[in-house]
């Protein structure tokens, strides 16, 4: 939350003009950050609000008002994914230089996450110490999962999942210190060689365990169509976790048909007509109410009703399926004669 004594401050120094993050800071002698979060304070209540930008700062004005132009984009080569060779229309945050002549054409940005003021590299910098395998990434975890970051490094469309680059079993769904073939932790590889021997520690034959069936998984992660394929899974649920943790780019998972539905497609490479020679002539009145029934001329046969010839007492018929079951029973009480 800003300091209140600033805030006041910085809607006084507004009332008597325009100014920006950067001016604000110097005439009140505090950092840039304190008078950014009283301005964002201050804008969420009506009392300033932002009406242009200079070198990409935020000019602010005193009072509420259409805040104009919009946050800048920035330009196509700065969101350029040379991973997928394709530009991304991601949002990115103001970039502004130092005054006063301090670090000349380097651009800055203000971090929410770090409520910081930073260099564009050395946001990109920390995203990659973030996700990497370095002793100290932990310092940088913050960092790890931000598109912002993600972008300033050139890789726009990286994996957002929580389980990227973690050591969890896509079995068992548990962290491991290690992973055995770079998939289930030793517990389950041990269940599942049990499982192909027939027998465990003790030499019997497992019961609990579940059947490993063969598995594959297609999804499309940086504009390409992947499909991977399992020897041994117990569900799909296991080759969705694999994806999450082993992808690179953001996976786009999806349903897909087995080929022997293909014919449902409609894509008119198949023919669903029964034939060319049939023709409808005419429809018969059908039994059940009023469904209709269309025949063939080819038939050449005369439908009738097959329910017109028959004469049948309903309780007569009860009274005989009666007798038949009591003659039933009592014939297998008295045993064969």
């Amino acid at each position: 939350m800003a300091n209140p004594v600033v805030r006041n401050r910085v809607l006084e120094l507004l009332e008597e003009g325009d100014a920006t993050v950067k001016e604000l800071a110097d005439q009140l002698e505090v950092l840039p950050n304190t008078v950014s979060k009283a301005l964002a304070h201050a804008r969420e209540n009506g009392g300033a609000h932002i009406v242009a930008y200079v070198r990409r700062a935020p000019v602010h004005r005193h009072g509420p008002g259409v805040e104009r132009p919009a946050d800048p984009v920035a330009p196509d080569e700065e969101r350029h994914d040379a991973s997928n060779a394709k530009v991304h229309n991601v949002q990115m945050p103001v970039y502004f230089e130092l005054d006063g002549g301090l670090l000349p054409g380097v651009r800055h940005f203000a971090c929410d996450r770090l409520r910081a003021s930073m260099s564009v590299s050395s946001c990109g910098t920390r995203w990659e110490k973030a996700n990497s395998t370095d002793v100290d990434a932990d310092r940088f975890h913050t960092c790890r999962r931000c598109a912002i970051g993600a972008a300033h490094a050139g890789r726009i469309d990286h994996n957002p999942s929580q389980f990227k680059g973690m050591t969890i079993c896509g079995r068992c769904h548990t962290g491991a210190t290690r992973l055995i073939g770079k998939h289930v932790c030793v517990s389950c590889f041990n269940r599942a060689r049990e499982l192909r021997i027939g027998k465990n520690g003790k030499g019997t034959a497992p019961r609990k365990l579940a059947r490993l069936d063969r598995r594959s998984i297609t999804y499309r992660a940086g504009g390409v169509v992947k499909t991977r394929v399992f020897e041994e899974s117990v569900d799909m649920t296991e080759l969705v976790v694999a994806v999450l943790r082993d992808e690179q780019h953001a996976p786009q998972l999806g349903w897909r048909a087995p080929a022997s539905m293909d014919w449902l497609r409609d894509d008119g490479a198949y023919d669903r007509s029964i034939s060319d020679s049939v023709q409808e002539q005419g429809a018969v009145a059908s039994p059940v109410g009023d469904a209709r029934v269309s025949v063939s001329a080819e038939l050449g046969v005369v439908q009738t009703d097959p329910a017109a010839d028959v004469d049948v007492d309903p309780v007569q018929t009860l009274r005989d399926a009666v007798d038949q079951r009591i003659g039933s029973r009592w014939c297998a009480y008295m045993g064969p004669t």
